[in-house]
């Protein structure tokens, strides 16, 4: 018998899953995988604030150089335990590539065209800013000054 044959053979004797037992093996999969990463949250956290405890528990001891190690070193652990461990951390890494290979696509404008562009929406701004001054204004007037006579 092949290796074709013999795969195929395990394959068929394997029992087969229901879309909804596959959504349920997900849905446990999801669930300890957000667990597990709330543990790695958790320790995270645990080795900043422990950090911070170590530099000012051995203020007398050592100098201040040698304590600034404590925390920057616990946050350095921190940032590579959510960042390379966690799910959301992997998440936002792929998302940062992604994003930086999507500004790569960008055709930016030539300088002329941008100095241009931006001029006119300067110039649109204080004319609009022109006439909203003047219509509050002119609205003050009317309802002040001429319905209410307070002027």
């Amino acid at each position: 018998m092949s290796k074709k044959q013999k795969n195929e053979v395990s394959q068929d004797t394997k029992p087969k899953m229901s879309k909804a037992e596959i959504r349920e093996q997900q849905q446990i999969e999801r669930q300890r995988n957000s667990t597990m990463d709330k543990i790695k949250l958790f320790i995270g956290v645990a080795l900043v604030a422990g950090g911070v405890f170590a530099y000012h528990f051995f203020d007398k001891q050592l100098p201040q150089l040698v304590r600034a190690i404590f925390p920057i070193a616990g946050v350095a652990i921190a940032i590579v335990l959510v960042f390379f461990f966690c799910s959301f951390g992997k998440n936002l890494i792929a998302y940062v590539a992604e994003s930086t290979q999507e500004m790569k696509k960008v055709v930016w404008p030539e300088k002329k065209n941008a100095m241009q562009m931006t001029l006119t929406v300067i110039v649109f701004a204080a004319v609009l800013a022109l006439f909203m001054a003047i219509s509050d204004g002119l609205v003050s007037w009317i309802l002040f000054d001429v319905l209410l006579k307070r002027g």
